[in-house]
Parts: structure tokens; sequence; C-alpha cells
């Protein structure tokens, strides 16, 4: 029986997480949907099925806006840094994590306590730097639900 034995990454992991392509397709048919529910709607004015259906556009593009291109830094020792434009900040990845083949859902806790969520696709980073992510949270054990895809 051969016992595996895995290193830690020498070098930081570094996340270049851009705008998805995928994530742009789901909130636009998220938003003909909600515009389709809004015509079935039997209301008697017109302008409250428009002020629904700009509220519901809006939701849609605050969702978009706030996808910002995202750089983790995961270093050697297992801290993280997340930069988004140009402000950076230490943060620490909780375990709430929701990592597919698909995509993964992080949750960090900040420095200064605020929760910040990212939402990776496959096509906003690279294949090889999805892949050693995926890695090393099976190397190094994230306590992931039940519900999660990722074998360990």
């Amino acid at each position: 029986m051969s016992q595996h034995s895995y290193r830690k990454f020498d070098s930081p992991l570094l996340l270049d997480i851009g705008v998805s392509g995928i994530y742009l397709k789901c909130l636009v048919v998220a938003g003909l949907l909600s515009s389709l529910a809004v015509l079935q709607l039997n209301l008697e004015s017109s302008l409250l099925k428009l002020l629904l259906f700009a509220v519901s556009l809006s939701y849609l593009a605050n969702a978009y806006i706030r996808h910002r291109p995202v750089t983790l830094c995961m270093n050697a020792d297992s801290s993280w840094q997340i930069t988004v434009s140009t402000v950076s900040c230490a943060g620490q990845l909780k375990h709430n994590c929701v990592i597919t083949p698909f995509f993964c859902l992080l949750h960090f806790v900040l420095q200064d306590g605020t929760m910040r969520r990212v939402l990776i696709f496959r096509d906003n980073i690279q294949a090889d730097v999805f892949r050693r992510f995926r890695v090393w949270v099976r190397v190094n054990g994230i306590d992931l639900p039940s519900h999660d895809t990722l074998t360990r």
C-alpha cells in the first residue's frame, strides 16, 4: 500500500477573476423571465407593470455591476489577500463555500469583519488556475457541506 504525500503550494495561488459571460447570460435569462412574469400579471395599471419591470431590471443591473473583477491571492500559509480595483484587504476563507466543476462560491470574512462573496465561473478564470484551486481545496480540506460535488 503506497502512501501519498501532498506538499503545499510553493508559490502563492493567484486567482485573477474577470467578468463572466456565463454570469451575464444567467442575468439576461433571469431578466427575461421576470419581464414575462410581470407582463402576465393581471394588473389594471400599466404604470404598476412598468414600475415592477424597472425594479427587476435595476436589480439585475446592480447584480452585474457588483460582479467586478477580483484578484485573490492565497499565500503559502493559507492566508488570503482580496483585491477589488485598487483596494486590497486580508481575509479568511470560510467553510461554507460551494465548490463544483462549473463554479465556485467563496465566502470570506475581511479584516474589518465584513463578509465578501466571490463567484467564480469556469469562463472568468484560467482553466489551470481553476484546477489548481480545486486541488488546493481537496488537499487542504476545507470542510465542505455535504451538498457539494467535490469529493475528498
